[in-house]
């Protein structure tokens, strides 16, 4: 599923529980994913969030089982709670240079994640 570039929100749980959705692609000026936008969306194995995306909303890509890896551009500063809340298939997550905010819980239960990288922005990492 490819968002055009003529896209600039993705807005709250437009693609919950697509369960057949396995590849997702990001216009490039999408600036906000909203809450829930793909909730449950077990088969998506991987997603690449644009350097144009400012915010994740609260549990965006959460209970996405076949998640495996997570690239978020720099322009993202706020990934709000429970973005990526069991993803239980999580291993790598590389953050961009402009994370300021990680939301409360927002890799909870994320068992598998073994290469998350802290950039030297994060200046609040939620409970």
């Amino acid at each position: 599923m490819v968002i055009p570039d003529s896209v600039t929100t993705v807005g709250d749980g437009v693609f919950v529980v697509c369960a057949r959705l396995k590849s997702a692609s990001i216009g490039h000026n999408v600036v906000s994913l909203g809450n829930l936008a793909f909730y449950g969306c077990t088969s998506l194995t991987n997603i690449t969030i644009p350097n144009s995306v400012t915010n994740i909303g609260g549990s965006a890509f959460a209970r996405c089982t076949s998640l495996n890896t997570v690239t978020i551009g720099s322009g993202v500063t706020i990934i709000t709670g429970l973005a990526f809340a069991y993803c239980t298939n999580l291993t790598s997550v590389t953050l961009g240079n402009s994370a300021a905010s990680i939301g409360e819980s927002a890799f909870a239960s994320c068992l598998n994640l073994t290469t998350p990288t802290n950039p030297d922005s994060v200046t609040n990492i939620g409970g």
